[in-house]
């Protein structure tokens, strides 16, 4: 049985490895070794980009460019600088500001996040996918989707005195949030799909087992196993730097261009082919689909030079450009999945409302007029429901009625 129990000390007794779970549907809390956690889960891939990019850094230390640096008598900067977002920061410390003093003088540019870091890290980004901001000014959504698209974003303060500041973000920005449904809803509203690739996964109760039956097995790691881990994350980051190296130096070009458009066509046309097919009904959401595939085809060209950075060659050829429009593909097949569900989803809601419409409309065929306190009840008693969804639904049907003194309602014919 849970309990308040006061803590009496805290005693360190040194670094060590820990590990998220995350259970299925009400995952508000876990229970395990008397401990209880929260939102545990999806931080663990936040958790391995920030520790690489600490290692990155302290292997950069040991390249001929750091040295460079040194003997110019710069101050050589982390070469990835993170920044973990902690979901408080306000639109204003994103973006750059003006120093102001005493007298209301402007002075010198405060850097924003959005300025001073490679790697950003959102580990609930929820914020993204929620509905349109205020008319007339800045949301941080807005400032997001703003900066994906690499435009600057202005700001402006009154006591600037007509000054403005621009800031423009060349940060990776990396984010996670659940549950899914909210990604689904308000995906193509925000227009976050056409800036970015988005990734929607349902992990069911199978793969949370296996993941349950690993992460028991990792907690038993010895010391000595951890120093292994340790020096291969070490020659990880090795590696990535030489990945850099060797993107940085090249002047990458594509083999038989000609071929390469071609195939790109193809498997587009396909892709354009399926969107007719799936939602020749739907041309809300047809032409939704159309505005994504124009960001595919630069998304197709970026991953196959990174393809072929990996292979370590200069020219790209049809097995990097084969391997990006596959990964394109599955992310274009998970989006038409998802607008076939909204679709489904929209047929059933409109089901409901039908059904909410007519049970309305039958009260109303035997009384001239109901009271609200009345109608809630008898709509809780038919519909199987709570007040409280009661007064929600009533307020989808507004123009329904007419409402006089004493909370009389009268149907609007």
């Amino acid at each position: 049985m849970l309990q308040d129990i006061k803590i009496k000390s805290i005693k360190p007794i040194g670094k060590f490895k820990t590990y998220d779970l995350k259970v299925e549907d009400n995952h508000n809390f876990f229970l395990g070794n008397n401990i209880l956690t929260h939102n545990s889960g999806k931080d663990r891939s936040m958790d391995f980009l920030e520790m690489i990019s600490n290692k990155l850094n302290e292997a950069f230390k040991d390249t001929s460019e750091y040295e460079r640096l040194l003997t110019e008598d710069e101050t050589p900067d982390k070469l990835i600088r993170v920044y973990n977002a902690s979901g408080s920061e306000t639109m204003e410390t994103y973006l750059d500001s003006l120093e102001v003093d005493n007298k209301g003088i402007v002075g010198n540019i405060i850097p924003g996040i959005l300025s001073t870091c490679d790697l950003l890290i959102l580990r609930e980004c929820s914020f993204l996918f929620s509905g349109q901001g205020n008319e007339g000014r800045q949301s941080k959504r807005e400032i997001f989707l703003q900066s994906m698209e690499g435009r600057p974003v202005i700001k402006s303060l009154i006591k600037w005195k007509g000054h403005t500041t621009e800031t423009l973000c060349e940060a990776c920005i990396v984010g996670g949030t659940r549950p899914i449904a909210n990604m689904k809803e308000h995906m193509a509203n925000t227009g976050l799909q056409q800036r970015a690739l988005n990734y929607m996964r349902n992990v069911d109760l199978d793969m949370r087992k296996k993941m349950l039956s690993k992460v028991s097995e990792k907690s038993m790691t010895t010391s000595e196993e951890l120093i292994v881990l340790e020096d291969k994350y070490a020659e990880l980051a090795k590696k990535l730097l030489a990945f850099r190296e060797f993107y940085k130096k090249s002047d990458f070009s594509f083999k038989d261009r000609k071929a390469l458009s071609k195939l790109i066509n193809d498997r587009m046309l396909l892709m354009f082919e399926r969107i007719e097919k799936d939602l020749s009904f739907h041309p809300e959401k047809k032409d939704i689909m159309h505005t994504f595939m124009g960001r595919f085809i630069g998304l197709v060209n970026v991953i196959s030079v990174f393809n072929a950075a990996i292979r370590n060659e200069e020219v790209v050829a049809e097995i990097d450009v084969d391997r990006a429009l596959s990964h394109i593909e599955n992310n274009f097949n998970s989006i038409i999945d998802w607008v076939d569900e909204t679709i489904a989803s929209d047929k059933d809601e409109e089901r409901k409302l039908d059904k909410w419409t007519a049970t309305i409309t039958k009260i109303f065929e035997k009384d001239t007029f109901v009271y609200r306190k009345e109608l809630v009840d008898r709509l809780a008693l038919i519909m199987h429901c709570s007040k409280p969804t009661v007064y929600r639904k009533l307020a989808q049907f507004k123009g329904m009625f007419e409402e006089g003194n004493n909370g009389i309602l009268n149907l609007v014919k």
